[in-house]
Order: C-alpha cells, then sequence, then structure tokens
C-alpha cells in the first residue's frame, strides 16, 4: 500500500487488542473486520463529504472551480471525486497485530492533512497528527473488539 497510512494512537483500542492476543486468540478476524469498517465509512465520507467527525469539507476555492469546469461551463467532477481513482485506490492490510487503512495514490495525503493552499479534507482520522479516530470509529471498533473478545472468553 502505497500513499496515505497513519498509525492509530489509540489506548482503548490498542488495549481492547491486547487483551484479545494475551486471551491466546488469533486477532487477525477482529482486524480483517475492523479494516472493513474502516473501508465502509471513508466511503459514506465520499458520499457524505464530511471528514471523521462529522464536519463538512471545505468547498472547493474559486481558482479550481474555474480548474474544474469544462467548455460548456459544467463542472468536471465533484469534490474530492474527479476519476475516482483516490477512493477506488482504498483498502486494507491486515497484519499480525495491526491493520493498515489507506490509499494506493500519494496525493491522499494532501488531502488527508491539507496544504498551505488546500483545506484539509480528512477521511482516515479524526486529527492526523495524533493519529486518532473520529468518535463514530472509534466506536465501532471497540464494538468489533468487543465481540472478538467475548467471544474470545466464553
Amino acid at each position: 500500500m502505497i500513499g496515505v497510512t497513519f498509525d492509530i494512537d489509540d489506548r482503548q483500542v490498542l488495549a481492547a487488542l491486547d487483551r484479545l492476543v494475551k486471551r491466546g486468540h488469533d486477532p487477525k478476524p477482529a482486524l480483517d473486520d475492523i479494516g472493513n469498517l474502516l473501508e465502509s465509512r471513508v466511503h459514506q465520507r465520499f458520499d457524505t463529504k464530511t471528514d471523521p467527525g462529522g464536519v463538512p469539507w471545505e468547498h472547493w476555492k474559486p481558482a479550481t472551480v474555474k480548474r474544474h469546469t469544462d467548455k460548456e461551463g459544467g463542472s468536471i467532477g465533484t469534490l474530492l471525486i474527479m476519476s475516482g481513482a483516490m477512493e477506488q485506490s482504498l483498502s486494507h492490510e491486515v497484519r499480525s497485530r495491526s491493520v493498515a487503512v489507506g490509499f494506493g495514490v500519494e496525493y491522499a495525503a494532501y488531502h488527508e492533512v491539507g496544504t498551505k493552499h488546500m483545506e484539509r479534507r480528512g477521511l482516515l482520522t479524526a486529527d492526523p497528527e495524533a493519529g486518532t479516530l473520529g468518535d463514530g470509529d472509534q466506536r465501532g471498533v471497540m464494538e468489533i473488539l468487543r465481540r472478538f473478545y467475548s467471544s474470545a472468553i466464553e
């Protein structure tokens, strides 16, 4: 996976995953479910045009609108969706004790963190510097871990 990935530093999530591993259970099925959940939520963000905290993305600046307007005055693409390549490159990879969720295009990083000329349009993290999930994503991940953890101790 090339492009952008962020390490999630969520102590609650990491502690729950650690408990699952300490019980001697393979975390890979839970990690795969987490990867699928986060992919699904990112796809929803392309539709809702909101970040992981539910904050709407900034609209295009006038220069960007002009650049993405065809000769007849119609728009070519929408916010964050020109060719669909970035969204189509979204994937996850399960590792021994982690799951990587990211994009296969390098320019995804500019959208995730923003630039001096472009507002951030987050897809993966609520805060890319802290590496935190949005509240809804964290709840979903914790629910998956609870389900796997409770089945691991039954």
